[in-house]
C-alpha cells in the first residue's frame, strides 16, 4: 500500500472545494464557509504548536538523561548509593583524609561552620555534608571534574556545578575569620618566636611578600596596586615584611644585601663569613620557612598546582585559590596533619639535594664560559683602543716630494707590560670591583696611553 503525502495547500484546496459543494447543496451563505475555514486553520496551527512542544520536551528529557551520571537507576537506588559513599567516608579516617584532605572530625566541624554562615543550607535531596564533600573532592584531586563527581555521587553535571558554586560562596564568606591581615596586637609568629636564630632579630617581621602578576609588570607596580586596593595590603608602622630583592629596600620591606651570597644552597659547604652573609642566610631561611606553607597548600589541594578546567572564569579561579587558603588556615587550627607537613619537608629536601650538585656544576661551567668571553672581549677591546690611540698620536703625515706616507703605531711587548702595570695600579687604588675595572680606571689608563 502506497501512501502519498500531499502539500498542505493542496489539502486545504480540496477541503475548501468540498465544503463549497456541501454548502451549495444546503444553500449556506458564503460567510459560513469563511468561519469554518478560519476554525480549521486555527486548529491546524494549534496542533503544529503542540507537536513542537512535544518534540522540545522529548529532547530535553534525552539531554537530561545523557548528562545524568545516574541514568538507569531509580531514585531510591541513587539515594542509597550516596548514603553508602558518605557513610564510608564518615567511618574510615584514612579514606576521608585521602578523599577530602581532612579527618572525619575536622570535616564535621567544617560543615557546621559553613552551615552557620547561612549561605549554604540543606536541601531535601542534598545535605550540606554531601555538597561540601563534592566540593572538597574537586579541590583535592587533579581528576576531580564535574563528570567524575556526577558518577560517584549519582548526580547530574548541572547539580554538581550548582552545588560547587554554592559551597564556594560559603567558603569565601569565611574570609574575615581566616584571612586576617596582621595588626598591632598580632603576636610574634611561632616560627620566629620559637627559634633563637630568628628571635629577637626578626620579632617585628609580620610576613613575606612574593610579588607576582599575569603578564609583564614590575614588582613596584604590583606592590602599588596591592596597597591601593580597597581591602589591599596594609603595612603597619614599625613592622616589616621580608622580600626577595625585587623591590627597593625601605623600612617596611626588608630585602637581602645585594652582591652577597643569599640562597641556602650557597651556604651548604661554606658558612657565613661576615655580618652581611649571616643576615642573608637567616633572611633566606626565614623566607623558606614562611613559603613552606604554600607547598603544604598545593600538596593538600592539587587543583592549585596542576591548573583548572577551562570552564572556570577568572573570578571563579581567583575565588578557588582564596578558598584553598581559607580552608588551609581553618585546618591548621583543628587538623594540621603533621604527616602531610613532614611529607612536604621531605620533598623539598630531596629536591634541594638533587638540584645542588647540578647547580654547582652548572655554576662552574657558567663561570668558566663567562670568564672566557670576558677575557676575549677585553683582549680585542684593548687592541681596538690601542689602534685608535695610535691613530690620534701618530696621525701626522710626512710629505716627501709628491709622495705622502702615514706612520702606524706598532703594539710592542713593552707597551703591553706598561698597560698591565697601569691596570694593577688601578686595582690597588680600589678601582676594580667584582672582577671588573671601573670606568674611572679605564679613563686613567687611556690618559696614560695618550700622554705617555
Amino acid at each position: 500500500m502506497n501512501i502519498e503525502v500531499q502539500d498542505s495547500n493542496e489539502i486545504e484546496e480540496h477541503v475548501t472545494y468540498g465544503l463549497e459543494e456541501i454548502l451549495d447543496l444546503h444553500g449556506t451563505e458564503q460567510d459560513s464557509l469563511i468561519i469554518v475555514m478560519e476554525n480549521w486553520r486555527r486548529q491546524r496551527d494549534m496542533c503544529v504548536i503542540q507537536l513542537i512542544c512535544y518534540i522540545v520536551y522529548a529532547l530535553h528529557l534525552l539531554n537530561r538523561q545523557a548528562s545524568n551520571g545516574s541514568s538507569g537507576l531509580s531514585f531510591q537506588v541513587r539515594e542509597e548509593k550516596r548514603r553508602d559513599f558518605l557513610k564510608e567516608l564518615h567511618d574510615h579516617e584514612v579514606a576521608c583524609r585521602a578523599t577530602l584532605r581532612m579527618g572525619v572530625q575536622a570535616f564535621a566541624l567544617f560543615c557546621e561552620k559553613l552551615r552557620s554562615t547561612g549561605v549554604l543550607q540543606d536541601y531535601n535531596r542534598a545535605t550540606v555534608e554531601e555538597q561540601v564533600a563534592r566540593f572538597l573532592s574537586i579541590l583535592a584531586h587533579t581528576g576531580g571534574k564535574y563528570r567524575n563527581l556526577a558518577f560517584y555521587y549519582r548526580r547530574s553535571i548541572g547539580t554538581v556545578s550548582r552545588h560547587f558554586h554554592n559551597v564556594l560562596r560559603a567558603v569565601i564568606s569565611l574570609a574575615p575569620q581566616f584571612m586576617k591581615q596582621p595588626n598591632a596586637t598580632t603576636p610574634v609568629s611561632s616560627i620566629i618566636g620559637n627559634n633563637s636564630r630568628f628571635f629577637t632579630y626578626f620579632k617585628d617581621c609580620i610576613g613575606d611578600i612574593d610579588a607576582g602578576w599575569e603578564g609583564t609588570a614590575s614588582d613596584s607596580r604590583i606592590l602599588k596596586d596591592a596597597l591601593a586596593r580597597p581591602h589591599g595590603l596594609v603595612i603597619l608602622e614599625g613592622k616589616f615584611y621580608l622580600e626577595d630583592g625585587g623591590l627597593m629596600l625601605r623600612a617596611s620591606l626588608l630585602t637581602p644585601y645585594r652582591r652577597v651570597r643569599y640562597h641556602l644552597k650557597e651556604y651548604s659547604r661554606n658558612g657565613p663569613k661576615n655580618a652581611k652573609e649571616l643576615f642573608n642566610h637567616r633572611h633566606a631561611s626565614l623566607r623558606n620557612s614562611i613559603e613552606r606553607c604554600f607547598g603544604v597548600v598545593k600538596k593538600r589541594f592539587p587543583i592549585i598546582g596542576t591548573g583548572m578546567e577551562p570552564q572556570y572564569s577568572f573570578d571563579t579561579t581567583t575565588n578557588i585559590i582564596l578558598a584553598c587558603c581559607i580552608i588551609h588556615n581553618f585546618l591548621m587550627g583543628v587538623d594540621p596533619d603533621e604527616q602531610l607537613i613532614a611529607e612536604v619537608d621531605r620533598e623539598l629536601a630531596r629536591i634541594q639535594r638533587q638540584n645542588e650538585p647540578q647547580c654547582e656544576e652548572e655554576s662552574r661551567v657558567g663561570v668558566e664560559l663567562r670568564d672566557s668571553i670576558a677575557e676575549h672581549m677585553w683582549h680585542d677591546y684593548n687592541i681596538q683602543q690601542g689602534s685608535t690611540m695610535s691613530k690620534r698620536r701618530k696621525g701626522k703625515q710626512t710629505i716627501v716630494g709628491e709622495t705622502s706616507t702615514k706612520e702606524n703605531l706598532q703594539w710592542t711587548k713593552e707597551m703591553g707590560t706598561a698597560l698591565l702595570e697601569s691596570l694593577l695600579a688601578e686595582q690597588r687604588k680600589g678601582n676594580r670591583q667584582e672582577r671588573m675595572f671601573t670606568t674611572h680606571a679605564y679613563n686613567n689608563c687611556f690618559a696614560w696611553a695618550v700622554f705617555a
